[in-house]
């Protein structure tokens, strides 16, 4: 009876010191285990950082062609302004381009207008003169008209003004060289005379 007892308690101390050993045995290290942990953590964390990559990216990329969009527009506007800029320069240059040209025209109206008044003036004085001064006293008359402003410098070398006056004929023109114009014949006489002194041939003509 106490045989069969001892090898009861026996038994029931062998099974408690099989648990004990089973758990130690669960609960001791394993490299196989802890290298497929790893293994996993690794895979994990290499496709975290694949993604937040990608996702970086993406958006640097939809910045800068954001970016790149506002650029073009904001380039697209200052060409368009300087374009109306360019535009309106040129059309104030040509605006003062064509007001220049309209008062320079008038300009060159009006001094003509002076001039022909002053040609038609002195035309009318001229026909005045001859009118009342009929006498006319001629130094030289000449076909060339070189000939007739060769003539007036030496007379202008001796201290005598005289001018040329075309006198047109049928036939041939003639350049007299005349030194004055009087009213009645004995001034002319006179002058002609004192002309002669100074060893200068004249004659007197009436218009």
């Amino acid at each position: 009876m106490n045989l069969e007892n001892d090898q009861n308690d026996d038994l029931e101390f062998n099974d408690g010191l099989g648990d004990l050993l089973k758990e130690k045995s669960s609960k001791q290290f394993s490299w196989t285990k802890t290298t497929v942990v790893l293994i996993a953590i690794v895979i994990g964390v290499f496709i975290a950082l694949t993604a937040i990559f990608k996702l970086s990216v993406g958006f640097l990329s939809s910045e800068k062609v954001a970016n790149s969009g506002l650029s073009q527009k904001s380039k697209t506007h200052e060409d368009v302004n300087y374009s109306e800029s360019e535009k309106q320069i040129s059309t104030k240059a040509n605006t003062l381009l064509s007001e220049s040209k309209l008062a320079l025209k008038e300009k060159l109206e009006v001094r003509e207008k002076k001039t022909s008044k002053n040609k038609s003036s002195l035309s009318k004085a001229k026909a005045t003169t001859i009118k009342a001064h009929p006498y006319k006293l001629v130094a030289g008359s000449f076909r060339n008209k070189n000939n007739a402003k060769a003539y007036k410098s030496n007379l202008k070398k001796m201290g005598i003004d005289s001018y040329i006056w075309v006198d047109k004929g049928e036939s041939f023109t003639l350049y007299r060289v005349q030194i004055g114009a009087f009213l009645d014949y004995e001034s002319a006489k006179n002058q002609e005379k004192r002309l002669k002194a100074k060893k200068i041939q004249t004659y007197i003509i009436k218009n």
